[in-house]
C-alpha cells in the first residue's frame, strides 16, 4: 500500500502556476514545481528559465471574468448581418423613392392647396420615417429592428384581412405576405438576436455587412416583378 507523503504545502503548491513571460511577447503558466527549471517559449522556443518567485494560486473565473471570456469568443454571423443590411437598404431605397415622389406632390400641392398639399406632406413623412428605419437597420439599431418588425407584422395582418375579404387576391398575399415572415425572422430568429447583441457590434467594429450576400438582397426585385404582373393581368 502507498501512501502520501507529500505535505499540505506541497500539495498546495502543485496545484499553482507560475507565470513567465518571454521577450517575444509569449506569456504563459506552468505548475509550480518547475521553478527554478529552464523551459522552451512556447512562441519562439527560446530557452527560459522559470523565475522562483511566489506562485500564483489557482482560483475560478468570477462571473464578470466569464462574461470577458464569451465576449472575446464572439464568432461573428456574417449571414445574419448580411440579411439585416439588406432589409436596411431596401428599406432606404424605397424611403428615398417615397420623397421624392412626396416631393413632386408638394410641387402640385402648393399651387392647388388643400388635401392634395395634406397628403403630400403625410407621404412625405412615412417616406422619410421608412428611410430613417432602413438607416437604423443599416447600423443594426434595437429601435429599427422593434419598429420594422412591427410593421412586418402589421402588413401581415391587414393581408390576411384583406383576403379574408376578397380585396386581396392569395397569390399576391403569398408573396407579400412571405417576404413578411422572412423578414420577421431575419430581425427576430436566435441568431439574429445576437447579431444586434453589444457584442456583436464590438466585433463588427466599423466594417460593413456584405448585404450583396444575402437572398434578401436581390429576392425583392424578383417579387416586384410577381407583382407587377399579377396586376397587370387583373
Amino acid at each position: 500500500m502507498t501512501t502520501n507523503t507529500q505535505t499540505p504545502h506541497q500539495a498546495s503548491a502543485s496545484k499553482s502556476k507560475i507565470v513567465i513571460r518571454c521577450e517575444c511577447g509569449a506569456r504563459g503558466k506552468v505548475p509550480a514545481r518547475y521553478a527554478g527549471r529552464r523551459i522552451a517559449c512556447s512562441g519562439c522556443g527560446a530557452k527560459l528559465r522559470v523565475p522562483l518567485g511566489r506562485p500564483e494560486p489557482r482560483r475560478s473565473r468570477s462571473s464578470a471574468e466569464q462574461r470577458i471570456v464569451r465576449k472575446t469568443r464572439y464568432q461573428r454571423d456574417h449571414a445574419m448581418e448580411a440579411h439585416v443590411a439588406a432589409i436596411g437598404l431596401w428599406n432606404r431605397a424605397l424611403g428615398l423613392l417615397g420623397l421624392i415622389g412626396g416631393g413632386l406632390m408638394l410641387v402640385g400641392g402648393v399651387a392647388v392647396g388643400g388635401p392634395v398639399l395634406l397628403m403630400a406632406l403625410v407621404y412625405c413623412g412615412l417616406a422619410a420615417g421608412l428611410w430613417t428605419l432602413g438607416h437604423g437597420l443599416v447600423r443594426f439599431k434595437g429601435w429599427a429592428r422593434a419598429l420594422t418588425g412591427a410593421s412586418a407584422g402589421l402588413a401581415l395582418l391587414i393581408g390576411a384581412a384583406g383576403v379574408a375579404q376578397g380585396s386581396h387576391g392569395p397569390l399576391a398575399f403569398l408573396i407579400g405576405g412571405g417576404w413578411n415572415a422572412a423578414v420577421l425572422w431575419a430581425l427576430f430568429s436566435p441568431r439574429a438576436t445576437e447579431v444586434f447583441s453589444p457584442e456583436a457590434a464590438r466585433a463588427r467594429g466599423d466594417e460593413r455587412a456584405r448585404y450583396w450576400t444575402s437572398p434578401f438582397c436581390w429576392a425583392p426585385l424578383l417579387l416586384g416583378v410577381l407583382l407587377f404582373a399579377l396586376r397587370t393581368q387583373v
